[in-house]
C-alpha cells in the first residue's frame, strides 16, 4: 500500500464508521458507488466481523491479498480511529511463523 492510499484510508475512516452505522440495505445500495479504497477497507472490516479474532495471514487468504497489505490497512484504520484491536498474543499460522491477531472491538 502506497503512502497516498494509506493517507486516504486514515482520512476516510470516520466516514467508514458512519457508513457501517447505516441500515444494511442502504449500505448494499451505496457500496458500488464508493471508491476502491473504501470498498477494500469495508471488505476487510466485514471479514473481521465474520471471523472474529483472526490472523493477518487468514484475512489475506480470505481477501486474496498479501498479509503485509492487511497489516498496513489495519494499522491505517486504527490510526483513523476504527475500533480494531491488534492483540499482543500471536497465533501460529500454517507456515509456522508467528502472526499477530486482529479483531473488532
Amino acid at each position: 500500500m502506497n503512502k497516498k492510499t494509506r493517507k486516504t484510508l486514515v482520512d476516510i475512516t470516520p466516514r467508514l464508521m458512519e457508513f457501517r452505522s447505516l441500515p444494511k440495505k442502504t449500505q448494499e445500495e451505496l457500496f458500488p458507488l464508493l471508491g476502491s479504497v473504501a470498498q477494500n477497507a469495508l471488505q476487510l472490516i466485514d471479514a473481521l466481523e465474520i471471523t472474529g479474532e483472526t490472523t493477518y495471514e487468514e484475512l489475506a487468504i480470505q481477501l486474496g491479498q498479501n498479509p503485509q497489505t492487511i497489516s498496513q490497512k489495519l494499522h491505517a484504520l486504527i490510526e483513523g480511529g476504527y475500533p480494531i484491536q491488534l492483540d499482543e498474543r500471536t497465533a501460529i499460522a500454517k507456515t509456522g511463523r508467528l502472526r499477530r491477531t486482529a479483531k473488532l472491538l
